[in-house]
């Protein structure tokens, strides 16, 4: 293999050529001769760092014959044009290279590119007229639609709570067919109800941390020597101020324990369990969704601590108790998060709704004949989805079990936005684990935290007041769609023309929106999904959701999150192929092509050509982009390609996308979880 252009050294100095012929078994000899020999401290200073620099990549590389690894000249190629050369890249291309770093990698003063984001379409302002909240085989609502009135707490529905314990609803902690057994102090042996266990142990109060460990496992006694309250313990031992702990322990758990166990007066509709391939709605009270998660936090829901061989294996844990476990500070910070939420809504309860809806499509466009133009797009290196994309179709970068390690040990894009928006947590009571022709679309969650820092340096700041306006049915106009992405076992992988199709397919079923005007779907805020555990490449998602919003008739805003150099690739490809009107269809082509004539036969881990480096060599020889990933990775020298096989591939006539750059002046982004 090669070194990369950032370790490869690069002078032709006679110290290097000299160092560069020296087995790595010989390095520490030729240190000693270099300090002895006397030279002025300016020659020894330069000459030693730079040694040491190649010597270390030597070491690491473990190359065989260093000489001919530092000479390019035996059968390399430039890996724009694949002419014979001595450097990185021909003369032509190395002058588009240093014109690029000299002028555009300067990026702080080009914090956007593309269609200002101002111009994308947002709800409420594009939507059309919601039609009338009402039950329905398709739509399960759980509050009473005719006393729904702003600024008042929704009534649950039906007046008396129904109680129904099968495969098909969420099996409630009240049910009278939730029993536990019990042994009085006799020996005489009963089976009683275990929310009447529940009530009484949740009722004592709390003085210290143990407190809530010895009031929780009274009623889950299976689970006492697995179970660890570490993270809790320390919350309040370590990281709160002795008043706050006091405040936590005697003020906040009170008024949770009152939450939770007003469960059969406030949550008296079945809730149905979201199953795969249906297609279903549940539309629930802010106060239910927060009566819930209160019981998920006090480990109340039956059947649900099992993680293997049980009827919920399919289905994400409710339950808190992995939050409360380990020793990782991340712990600390999610829990302080979630605490907030739950101190504000028990000091004034929200007074909107939430629809939970998941959708599963039968039917998918045909990619390579697809005519549709690429969208309108903004791409920026700053600023956040929920941040600056609100009013738009958020994107989760998801887990198949919705939410991923929010209530374990994971803390990036996925479960920061679940734990700001906790109301979120509530789908993995009911959603079975999503297949590859699914998504889950939730409307109406509020904000409630602000944070800073990702995964390992994630901090919660404080509280967050969400002035996201309301729409008819009184939800706050924040739609989120959970996709998750392909999990790749290697880079090549996910190049396949049958893994392209089905991460095209599952970004269009979160984005498509059945009967519904182009003109009143609002822009989809996006970014690297499934390229951090799941080993995506950012350069073929961006390109694959930006298709799929084509398709279904949306335009992006894309963040790349603090990454300038991916923002000004993404748009030169993306300028590109709209300059060129290629279509969806004809895009497609072009990514089976690369496939078959690089991928296919790359014989390394990653291939030599890079995704956009072989699109712009057929846009044309006139294309400026040039893609720097390419140039930091030359990697082997790469098989003989014909040239590219334009045969099909040409422009679709008819004007394209307006594209406008932006002017001079002027993150959370990758899934993973502790599950991956």
């Amino acid at each position: 293999m090669y070194m990369d252009v950032k370790s490869r050294p690069q002078s032709d100095t006679t110290w290097e050529r000299l160092l560069l012929k020296f087995s790595c078994n010989d390095t520490v000899i030729y240190l000693f001769i270099v300090l002895g020999a006397g030279l002025t401290m300016k020659i020894f200073r330069h000459t030693i760092s730079r040694s040491i620099s190649a010597l270390f990549a030597c070491w690491t590389h473990n190359y065989k014959d260093l000489d001919q690894q530092s000479s390019i000249s035996k059968g390399h190629r430039c890996h724009f044009c694949k002419k014979h050369i001595r450097k990185v890249g021909c003369g032509q291309h190395i002058r588009k290279l240093e014109k690029r770093s000299s002028a555009d990698l300067d990026y702080p003063t080009k914090k956007w590119l593309g269609t200002p984001i101002e111009e994308l379409r947002r709800t409420p302002k594009c939507s059309s007229p919601l039609l009338s909240l009402r039950h329905s085989n398709c739509h399960t609502v759980t509050i009473r639609t005719d006393l729904l009135q702003q600024g008042m707490v929704p009534k649950p529905y039906p007046t008396q709570v129904k109680d129904v314990w099968d495969g098909n609803h969420v099996k409630m902690p009240f049910s009278d067919q939730n029993l536990y057994p019990v042994e009085y102090k006799e020996g005489v042996k009963s089976v009683d109800r275990r929310w009447d266990l529940i009530q009484t142990k949740l009722r004592t109060r709390f003085y210290h941390p143990k407190d809530l460990k010895d009031a929780i496992m009274q009623y889950n006694k299976s689970y006492i020597s697995k179970w660890d309250f570490t993270a809790f313990n320390k919350l309040c031992n370590e990281v709160l101020e002795r008043n706050e702990s006091k405040y936590l322990l005697e003020e906040v758990l009170p008024k949770m324990v009152e939450l939770a166990l007003k469960l059969p007066h406030v949550c008296t509709h079945p809730i149905p369990l979201l199953k795969q391939s249906m297609n279903h709605s549940i539309t629930m009270s802010q106060q239910q969704i927060a009566c819930l998660l209160a019981n998920a936090f006090f480990c109340t829901f039956p059947r649900r601590n099992a993680r293997t061989k049980s009827e919920y294996s399919n289905y994400p844990d409710i339950n808190f108790s992995r939050l409360f476990e380990g020793t990782s500070p991340k712990k600390a910070e999610k829990l302080k998060t979630l605490l907030c939420y739950f101190r504000l809504v028990t000091q004034d309860m929200p007074k909107g709704l939430v629809t939970f809806t998941r959708q599963s499509l039968k039917s998918f466009p045909s990619w390579k004949g697809s005519e549709k133009l690429l969208p309108r797009l903004h791409v920026t290196w700053e600023g956040t989805i929920e941040a600056d994309g609100k009013g738009m179709l958020q994107v989760d970068f998801a887990n198949k079990f919705v939410g991923g390690g929010v209530i374990g040990a994971g803390l990036v894009q996925e479960e920061i936005r679940f734990i700001i928006n906790p109301e979120l947590i509530v789908a993995r009571l009911f959603t079975e684990s999503l297949a590859v022709n699914e998504c889950l679309i939730i409307t109406g969650t509020e904000q409630f935290s602000d944070y800073e820092g990702y995964a390992e340096f994630y901090r919660w700041v404080g509280s967050h007041t969400d002035s996201t306006p309301r729409d008819a049915w009184q939800r706050r106009c924040t739609e989120i769609v959970a996709i998750d992405a392909l999990c790749c076992s290697s880079f090549l992988e996910q190049f396949k023309p049958g893994n392209i199709r089905r991460e095209l397919n599952k970004a269009y079923c979160g984005f498509f929106r059945d009967g519904e005007c182009p003109k009143n779907l609002s822009a989809v805020a996006t970014g690297n999904w499934g390229c951090g555990a799941f080993g995506g490449d950012p350069r073929l998602k961006a390109l694959l959701q930006i298709m799929a919003a084509a398709e279904a008739g949306r335009d992006v805003a894309y963040f790349t999150f603090g990454d300038s150099i991916l923002m000004t690739d993404i748009y030169e490809m993306y300028k590109g192929l709209t300059d060129r009107k290629f279509t969806v269809g004809k895009i497609y082509a072009l990514l089976e092509q690369y496939y078959n004539e690089v991928c296919r036969h790359c014989m390394t881990g990653r291939p030599t050509i890079t995704l956009y480096c072989f699109i712009s060599d057929i846009l044309g020889s006139d294309s400026e982009f040039i893609d720097t990933e390419d140039v930091c990775s030359p990697g082997p020298t790469p098989l003989p390609r014909h040239g590219p096989n334009l045969s099909g591939l040409a422009p679709a006539p008819g004007p394209g996308p307006s594209s406008v750059s932006a002017p001079s002046g002027g993150n959370s982004g990758v899934y993973s979880s502790d599950e991956d």
